[in-house]
């Protein structure tokens, strides 16, 4: 089993991070590819943490002061980003799938800071 690490923001274009959002987006379709040339043999997921943990530099303020950009109007920890990849692991007819452990995030589909 296989899962790969995205970042919520591959639903968005920031003109801040273009490198960074590429590689993530290439991952996304990747994932897809070998989730299809692996099977059955083996599973290909990936997880995309949205708001999480701040930047390096900064602090639980900034998660704070962004949290009203999902419709939870929150931020996650590491621990739930665990349950997600440990969801994936034992589901054994899930493959080529994201899940998006972001309150939501992905569906607003524009940048808010």
């Amino acid at each position: 089993m296989v899962v790969n690490f995205l970042d919520t923001m591959i639903r968005d274009y920031d003109k801040k991070h273009v490198p960074y959002h590429v590689s993530k987006k290439v991952l996304q379709d990747l994932t897809r590819m070998m989730a299809v040339e692996y099977a059955p043999k083996l599973r290909v997921n990936a997880v995309a943490p949205g708001l999480v943990l701040p930047p390096l530099g900064k602090d639980e303020s900034y998660l704070e002061r962004l949290k009203h950009t999902n419709p939870l109007q929150s931020y996650g920890s590491g621990e739930q980003i665990a349950h997600a990849v440990v969801f994936l692991l034992t589901n054994e007819f899930i493959t080529g799938q994201c899940i998006y452990v972001d309150g939501g995030r992905n569906l607003r589909g524009a940048m808010y800071e």
